[in-house]
């Protein structure tokens, strides 16, 4: 029994001595938090350079995007082409197609304009004001660029992107209004 007790105490101790360092290696961590929940004063004058950083990173990304969309716009002559082939074979299999024809005037018509939003942005990009080596000269400037120039490359998308899935959902009516 005296063995049982002098178990129970060595445990115990040894569960409070735990709970003793634990608790003392919270004690930094607690402080870092204190500081983290008043962190130091930015002034303008220290911010600067991170805003210039974060607008010379954003025209990067705009350009980025501008590579992208005018890849999807070549992939977009190449839908055309596709899409005419289908039209005429079932043409000359005696086919309705009406509807895909309405479809890829449409699509065409919509590429066209997706066509003149960027290259609106690739001109703003172009022009890059308020920026010089990929660097910014003029803050308000600079950040009116890469603001246009995203909204822009938005309206692009959206348009491209319209145009696409209805172009998809006209094929996908016409082949399985065909197909049986």
């Amino acid at each position: 029994m005296a063995i049982k007790n002098l178990f129970k105490k060595v445990v115990a101790s040894g569960v409070i001595v735990s709970a003793l360092i634990g608790g003392a290696s919270l004690a930094p961590s607690l402080a870092a938090r204190a500081e983290q929940a008043n962190p130091p004063v930015v002034t303008a004058q220290a911010a600067r350079p991170i805003v210039e950083k974060g607008l010379a990173r954003a025209l990067k990304v705009e350009l980025r995007i501008q590579d992208r969309q005018s890849k999807r716009l070549d992939g977009a002559s190449k839908v055309v082409t596709k899409v005419q082939e289908i039209i005429d074979k079932a043409t000359a299999a005696g086919k309705d197609v009406s509807a895909l024809n309405t479809a890829l005037d449409a699509y065409k018509d919509a590429v066209s304009k997706a066509k003149g939003i960027h290259e609106a942005a690739g001109d703003i990009l172009k022009e890059h004001t308020g920026f010089a080596d990929g660097k910014v000269t003029d803050k308000v400037a600079a950040k009116t660029t890469v603001t246009t120039a995203g909204a822009k490359q938005k309206e692009f998308a959206e348009t491209f992107k319209q145009a696409h899935t209805s172009l998809k959902d006209a094929l996908k009516t016409w082949k399985q209004a065909n197909t049986k």
